[in-house]
């Protein structure tokens, strides 16, 4: 599944002639996209796994609604909510919200890793088929970015082969931790309404602003 139809029609050019496998890995990436680019909403699942911290590994779960440049994540430890201009995170293990306006960064936040992944200079290459663990067939892309303000230096995309949508994502930062994101039961244009994406303080008692 993919979230791709989130970052518009334009795509990064590159200052040197693209090679084979950047063009390849350009053409599956638009077709994912064109795909998405004109939906109304969608849901859809995620799993997310973190490796490097430390010996404990974990997956969470959790799920995103969309609404063009709006969108809900909640997992079990973390609620993120934007309304287009503004960001909350909410933590409901200690009741608990932070603020932040959308050009601001948020650790583990996929929807800011998705938008720097595609916004950022990037080298895309193609580096062929690779099967999935439920498997699944899937064209797999690396983004090797090239700004330094990002917490991360590269990035791998795994596309369906059938369908072209983006089934598991990850992060790799300069510390060589590995954030992973894989995607599943997409659901859309069933008219999500917009204050679905606002966060709403009054409606948790004696929750505390930390941010």
């Amino acid at each position: 599944m993919t979230l791709i139809f989130l970052i518009g029609s334009g795509f990064l050019m590159h200052p040197e002639k693209p090679s084979l496998q950047d063009k390849r890995a350009e053409e599956i990436i638009k077709a994912s996209q064109d795909f998405y680019y004109n939906l109304e909403d969608m849901e859809i699942d995620f799993s997310y796994l973190v490796k490097g911290i430390s010996s404990r590994q974990r997956i969470q779960r959790g799920s995103i609604q969309i609404k063009k440049a709006k969108y809900v994540m909640k997992m079990r430890e973390q609620e993120t909510f934007c309304d287009g201009s503004r960001i909350w995170v909410y933590l409901p293990g200690v009741n608990e919200y932070m603020v932040f306006s959308m050009g601001e960064w948020t650790y583990g936040n996929i929807m800011q890793l998705i938008y720097s992944m595609y916004f950022s200079p990037s080298e895309k290459a193609y580096q062929g088929i690779e099967m999935l663990e439920d498997g699944t067939r899937t064209h797999k892309i690396r983004f090797l970015m090239k700004s330094s303000d990002l917490n991360y230096s590269t990035a791998y995309a795994w596309y369906d082969e059938e369908t072209k949508l983006l089934a598991k994502v990850t992060f790799l930062d300069r510390q060589r931790r590995q954030r992973t994101f894989s995607f599943s039961n997409l659901r859309y244009n069933r008219g999500v309404p917009n204050e679905t994406f606002v966060f709403r303080p009054q409606n948790y008692p004696g929750i505390e602003l930390r941010r």
